[in-house]
C-alpha cells in the first residue's frame, strides 16, 4: 500500500493521510474534504506552496451529505485515494480507535501545538480521550462564530430606556448567552418585520436545523 492514514483533523478536522512516501518525492497530493468555503480558500493556499516547492496539491470535494460516507470507506478499504482528508471533530474517536489515524502526539509536543493554538480548539478537535494528553488531529478550522448587531437600534435613546426599564441593565452588546436571549426578546416584533435574531441554519449533515 503506497501510504498509510494519519491524522490531522480539526473542528472540521484534518486527517493527514501520508506515509512512509515523502511530500517531495511523491510531487503531487490530494486532500479530500467537503464542499464549501474553506475547502475553496484551502485550495488558493496550496497552490502557493505548490509555486514554493513544486508539489501540486489538489483539493477533492464531496457534497456534505456524501463526505463521511466516502471517508470512512477509503478508510476501510485502507485506500490510497488520498493523501490528507481534512475530517470531522466528532469522527477523532471512532476514527483513532479502529487504527485509521495516527498519534500525532509526539509531534504535537514537538512543535509547542498546544500553546499556540486557541485552547478550546485544541482540548475538542485534536485530544482522545479527554484530559489524556494524546493528540491525533492538528486543528484545521475551528469553527468560530461571528454576530453583528444594529447599532442604530443599540444607539436608539428610546430603545435604550425601554430596555433598561425592562431588563434592569443598559442596552448594549451582549456579555452572555442570558443577555443575547433578552436583547433577542426586547427587539423581536414581527409585526414590524424585525426579529430580534437571526440565526443562519441548515439541515443538511450534522448542521443546525
Amino acid at each position: 500500500m503506497r501510504k498509510t492514514m494519519t491524522s490531522m483533523l480539526a473542528g472540521i478536522g484534518l486527517v493527514l493521510a501520508c506515509g512512509t512516501s515523502v511530500y517531495a518525492q511523491d510531487k503531487e497530493l490530494t486532500i479530500f474534504w467537503a464542499e464549501w468555503d474553506p475547502a475553496n480558500y484551502l485550495q488558493e493556499l496550496v497552490n502557493l506552496y505548490e509555486a514554493e516547492s513544486g508539489v501540486k496539491v489538489t483539493v477533492e470535494t464531496t457534497p456534505w451529505g456524501d463526505f463521511q460516507t466516502k471517508a470512512f470507506t477509503e478508510f476501510n478499504a485502507k485506500g490510497s485515494a488520498y493523501d490528507m482528508v481534512v475530517g470531522d471533530s466528532q469522527w477523532i474517536g471512532a476514527a483513532s480507535e479502529a487504527g485509521h489515524y495516527v498519534d500525532l502526539t509526539d509531534f504535537f509536543n514537538k512543535h509547542n501545538l498546544k500553546e499556540v493554538m486557541a485552547p478550546a480548539t485544541v482540548k475538542y478537535y485534536a485530544e482522545y480521550p479527554s484530559n489524556s494528553g494524546k493528540y491525533w488531529s492538528i486543528p484545521a478550522e475551528g469553527d468560530a462564530v461571528g454576530w453583528s448587531y444594529r447599532k442604530d437600534w443599540f444607539e436608539d435613546p428610546k430603545e435604550m430606556e425601554a430596555f433598561k426599564a425592562k431588563y434592569g441593565y443598559d442596552l448594549g452588546v451582549p456579555k452572555d448567552w442570558k443577555q443575547l436571549r433578552d436583547i433577542a426578546e426586547f427587539f423581536h416584533r414581527p409585526d414590524e418585520k424585525r426579529y430580534g435574531v437571526a440565526i443562519y441554519t441548515d439541515n443538511s449533515y450534522d448542521a443546525l436545523v
